[in-house]
């Protein structure tokens, strides 16, 4: 079966997960779907040519005119910003995209953007003034989907890093986490869209673009570039998380949506069911007065959101702390603190009946 990503050849795009494996007495292989017990057959890709693996350095992507503090894209390469970032303990970033020609994302009605084949995201990161990590993420020609990413080794370039990732101490001491594939993979799922930030009130804000010098409205120029097809509605984008004049439910929902909704999404999944998703109204999404599957605390009650008391709200607690309980589960060794505390404000100021 072609699947989701490039390297797993058994797992089917609209796959979620492998629950079991088994074999029958012809000596077939099959797999079971973790979210809908539904049984699939393993078979080989039954065409396409094999894919190139990614360049051993990322000057040898061509996807840079310049590397060094900031990175400077090559033609084609083009920069772009997201209203709220997601959580990369405290690390500066820059983000680029690069499309075929005459092709587009595809916008569906709740904002979310797809790929099109031969599509490349890139996010470069920089603690302390120090480039640390490159990643791309790609969609390839025969529609599989694969991330990667750089080690930056030296000031001038970056090499890439093994599948299975690596960890590296920065200069305070700080561990960072660069990820494995299967890593990636956690989080940029078939029901995610696989593409991570790229959704209409990430993209809807007001930015300098560097070629004209000019400031507009990013997603209204993506559109009159024709880049974006499918619902172009222009949905409100989030709040930044410091915006003080914005209302502390927006913010809080839409950091939730930002961190948690690449998992929680709803029933149908395979993590715990309440939806993180911001379109969905905070009495469906399972998180008031909802016990969690798994306490963080021995509090009696825990909640994922106890409305008026952030300390019995597992929610909070996964945010506040660093280790096996901490969300995000991967990639962070640090504590959100500035989103710990919109957490805690905006719980301390629900009552019971906001949640009903």
């Amino acid at each position: 079966m072609k699947n989701g990503f490039n390297e797993d050849l058994f797992v089917d795009s609209r796959s979620d997960g492998i629950a079991s494996f088994g074999e029958d007495n012809q000596g077939e292989i099959f797999h079971i779907d973790i979210v809908t017990g539904a049984v699939s057959r393993i078979e080989p890709s039954s065409g396409g040519s094999a894919v190139a693996g990614p360049p051993a350095k990322l000057s040898e992507t061509g996807c840079f005119a310049e590397l060094g503090a900031l990175l400077t894209p090559a033609e084609g390469v083009l920069p772009y910003d997201i209203a709220q970032p997601f959580w990369s303990d405290g690390a500066e970033k820059q983000r680029f995209l690069s499309l075929p020609d005459d092709t587009a994302f595809t916008v569906d009605k709740d904002g979310d953007w797809e790929m099109p084949a031969g599509a490349v995201l890139i996010k470069h990161f920089r603690v302390a003034d120090t480039n640390i990590e490159t990643r791309f993420f790609v969609r390839y020609e025969n529609g599989a989907y694969g991330a990667y990413t750089y080690k930056w080794t030296t000031e001038e370039d970056a090499e890439l890093v093994d599948a299975e990732g690596e960890d590296v101490t920065l200069v305070d001491g700080q561990v960072w986490r660069l990820p494995s594939r299967n890593e990636c993979r956690q989080c940029h799922t078939a029901r995610a869209g696989y593409s991570l930030g790229l959704e209409t009130r990430q993209m809807n804000i007001e930015r300098t673009f560097a070629q004209t010098g000019r400031t507009a409205n990013q997603f209204t120029t993506f559109a009159a570039l024709e880049m974006v097809q499918g619902d172009l509605a222009s949905l409100p984008p989030f709040p930044a998380l410091d915006d003080v004049t914005a209302d502390i439910g927006e913010r809080a929902q839409s950091y939730v949506h930002v961190n948690c909704s690449s998992c929680h999404r709803g029933t149908g999944g395979s993590q715990s069911i309440w939806d993180a998703r911001y379109k969905t109204p905070l009495a469906e999404k399972g998180l008031c007065l909802t016990e969690p599957v798994t306490p963080v605390t021995d509090l009696q009650p825990e909640y994922y959101v106890n409305p008026g008391d952030h300390l019995s709200s597992s929610i909070w607690w996964r945010v506040h702390i660093r280790g096996a309980e901490q969300m995000p589960p991967i990639g962070s060794n640090k504590v959100d603190s500035q989103g710990a505390e919109v957490l805690a404000q905006w719980i301390d100021s629900l009552s019971a009946e906001e949640c009903e």
